[in-house]
This record gives structure tokens, C-alpha cells and sequence, in this order.
């Protein structure tokens, strides 16, 4: 998926799988957008030497009423995609090493979590 922010579509495919989804509210319709457009057979592609800079939020702010409104797209999300979407992230972690598991004896297990990730939450954000 890319952000739009920096997201570059042809009209006509853009007009062929609908749009954006204006049922989300200002998060999830970019990566809806791309999910649709690669249901529709074309490619969703990113060139790793583009340089972007996102003032990302700044025009939602943080308040109350955006966090129930981010609740509400993921939900939406979940709801059209969960079902034909695996997560890949964790496997993307093992493989470049970020992550790495080491099971003992009785048991135990250990996880190391390479210093690139660069700080580790416990807690979801708002709990």
C-alpha cells in the first residue's frame, strides 16, 4: 500500500474501482483505495528513491472525536478486508532478523527485538 499522500493513480482506474470510499474519514481510504485497485488486476507500486515529506495529522489534530472516527474506519477496514488479508509483518520481522525467538528448555522463550525498531510500547495507545 502507499499513502495518499503521495499516491499516483490513472484517472480511468481511479474512476473503475470507485474512488476513494467516502464512508472512511480521513484514514484506511488510501490503503482501501490500493486493495481495490489490485482486486481490479493492476499494480500498486512505491519507488524507494522518492523523498517525501508528511506533515502527517496535521490538519486532523488529536483530539476525542479523531480517535473514535480512526476506531470506526479500522472497524470498517476489518469488515471488507480481514478476511483476505493475512498479516505478514511479524514473518517480514523473523526474516530480516529485526525480531528473533530462541526457545530453552521447559519451555521458556526468548525474544530479542533488534534496536532499529527504535522504542517497544506495551500498551496500545488510549488503553
Amino acid at each position: 500500500m502507499v499513502t495518499g499522500a503521495c499516491l499516483l493513480v490513472r484517472r480511468d482506474l481511479f474512476e473503475k474501482v470507485g474512488g476513494f470510499d467516502t464512508g472512511y474519514l480521513n484514514s484506511f481510504e488510501d490503503v482501501d483505495l490500493c486493495l481495490r485497485v489490485r482486486e481490479a488486476g493492476a499494480a500498486v507500486r512505491y519507488c524507494p528513491d522518492s523523498v517525501l515529506y508528511h506533515l502527517e495529522s496535521a490538519t486532523r489534530g488529536d483530539n476525542p472525536v479523531r480517535a473514535e472516527r480512526d476506531l470506526a474506519n479500522g472497524r470498517r477496514f476489518r469488515e471488507r478486508w480481514a478476511a483476505r488479508l493475512e498479516p505478514d509483518d511479524h514473518r517480514y520481522y523473523l526474516e530480516d532478523g529485526l525480531i528473533r525467538f530462541s526457545y530453552r528448555d521447559q519451555g521458556y522463550v526468548t525474544m530479542a527485538v533488534s534496536p532499529l525498531f527504535g522504542r517497544v510500547v506495551t500498551d496500545p495507545p488510549g488503553s
